[in-house]
């Protein structure tokens, strides 16, 4: 009757360790063990604390459970809760140095869920195979004309709740029976918006070299077409990605070239509408090269700068206040 009542009581005890599912501080055990006990047959019986803990944690089975699972963002995720316990070492232990009068008693095993081992899979498993970045919208070039990337919505696992929500149905596993099954469990997935949409997307301009126009698109639309001037066959309009990176109202005009072919003109000319660069210039990234206004309205439309792009002087004062420094340029053909 004594050996029956205290079985009763050490399955008690391992049930409710269990159920709070957190590691016991080190039991305060001193001397060999006092009691003719045994784990998975393994008598603890006369062996000092530090070799009965090291036989504890090597002969006691891990615990098994049925599989877990988890769904988010269309994902299922399966765990094995059984990879999150730890035995419960000094659990078990102080049952071995507790004052009772039964021989040759069996201590059950008993486990606690590491919290760390929970976290560690939501972080490399569950959030790895939920998370996504947010793309951006973004204005590209396709068969040389501006077009833009549709932005898409990026997702998060909310960890913060996922930590404690694991944990919680592994803790639950653990007080259950081991084939015990749980319906599945939806985690939270946070959506993020990405930085740039179509509705913020902002300006770009193009320039076709062989038109002879550009173009101005504003958050992914077309806003304002112009004809230009480009570029003569000696002195060739640069093709590629440019941005603009400075802009002049009234500007004046230093000669570049004047020993060659801007030999016979003034070194300076001040700010005006005869002005080489007219009334307003747009800086881009390649040296020399600018989008700006010209007194020689004849030109528009034909090869006749040494680079430049022109425009005629009311075209190119209406384009300049929508036209922001850091707006990308694309000159294509």
């Amino acid at each position: 009757m004594k050996l029956k009542l205290a079985r009763i009581t050490v399955v008690a005890l391992t049930v409710a360790l269990a159920l709070s599912a957190v590691p016991a501080f080190a039991a305060v055990v001193t001397g060999p063990v006092p009691h003719d006990c045994t784990v998975s047959g393994y008598s603890l019986k006369g062996l000092e604390p530090a070799a009965a803990r090291a036989l504890i944690a090597s002969v006691t089975p891990a615990a098994t459970r049925m599989p877990l699972t988890f769904t988010a963002a269309g994902k299922t995720l399966r765990l094995a809760p059984a990879g999150m316990f730890k035995t419960d070492v000094e659990r078990m232990l102080a049952v071995a140095y507790e004052p009772t009068t039964t021989v040759g008693f069996e201590i059950a095993p008993a486990y606690f869920v590491s919290t760390s081992l929970v976290r560690r899979w939501v972080d490399t498993v569950a959030a790895k195979a939920v998370d996504r970045k947010a793309s951006s919208s973004r204005y590209i070039l396709k068969n040389s004309r501006v077009t833009s990337t549709p932005y898409v919505i990026g997702r998060k696992l909310d960890r913060t709740r996922a930590y404690s929500g694991v944990r919680s149905i592994v803790v639950s596993s653990l007080a259950a029976s081991a084939e015990t099954t749980f319906s599945p469990v939806a985690l939270r997935v946070i959506a993020t918006r990405p930085s740039v949409t179509k509705a913020n997307l902002g300006k770009v301009l193009l320039v076709d070299v062989s038109e002879r126009r550009l173009w101005l698109y504003k958050n992914g639309r077309l806003e304002r077409t112009f004809r230009v001037a480009v570029g003569t066959s000696d002195h060739p309009t640069p093709r590629g990605t440019f941005k603009i990176i400075g802009k002049v109202k009234n500007p004046s005009w230093t000669n570049p070239a004047p020993s060659g072919w801007g030999a016979g003109m003034p070194a300076y000319i001040g700010p005006g509408p005869s002005n080489p660069l007219g009334t307003r210039a747009l800086y881009l990234n390649s040296p020399g090269i600018r989008i700006h206004g010209t007194s020689k309205r004849y030109s528009i439309g034909t090869a006749a700068s040494h680079g430049c792009m022109r425009m005629l002087r009311e075209e190119v004062e209406a384009l300049y206040p929508l036209v922001p420094v850091g707006t990308t340029v694309y000159i294509v053909k």
